[in-house]
This record gives C-alpha cells, structure tokens and sequence, in this order.
C-alpha cells in the first residue's frame, strides 16, 4: 500500500514502474492504477506522485461514476467480470450502483 510507506519508497514504486514500462514497451505509458485503490491505500501526496511523475491520469478502485468529474489522478475504475451483465455494467458506469450502496449504507 503506497499510502503506508514512507513518501520516497511510494515516489520510487510510482516512477521507476513507470520507466521500466516504457523501456519494455518502447512507448509512453500515461496512465497509472494505484495498487489496491482503495481509500485506505491512497493519501494526499500519494494522490499528487502520478501526474508529478508524468501520468496524465490515475485509476481508484472507488469514486462515482463517469457522470461526475473526478480530479484525473484520482479517476474512479470499474471491476468488470466475465459474468457482469450489461445492466450491471450500465449500473456501475453511471454512478447508480456506488449511490445505491451509499443510499443503503454499504460502501460501493
């Protein structure tokens, strides 16, 4: 969990993936998934590594859906099965399954 390791241990996982990515692939790599994602596994300057690193964008296991505007390095992602159907991808993507839960007191 990056929020638990010192801030120089969290900047080096965060950037030396990064170069060792795009020296595998001989391309740019943009975006960046925070391992876990959840809100135990990120803090404030956890939040600010990507884009200071060259990411221009980041991926959380948490947030609303695509209809709000999340800030770019903390881009809520969906978890999709082999399995999920349409309607419940749908659910995800707007929003309405992570307000559901919070209507009923589950955290999405």
């Amino acid at each position: 969990m990056l929020s638990q390791l010192p801030p120089e241990l969290a900047w080096d996982e965060i950037s030396e993936c990064r170069k060792k990515l795009q020296s595998v692939t001989q391309s740019e790599v943009w975006a960046f998934a925070y391992p876990f994602g959840d809100a135990q596994s990120v803090n404030p300057k956890v939040l600010a590594m990507p884009g200071d690193v060259g990411y221009r964008l980041a991926f959380l296991n948490y947030g609303g859906g695509l209809g709000v505007d999340p800030d770019p390095f903390a881009f809520p992602r969906i978890h999709v099965t082999a399995t999920m159907k349409v309607a419940e991808f749908e659910a995800h993507v707007s929003g309405f399954y992570a307000r559901l839960q919070k209507r009923v007191g589950r955290t999405a």
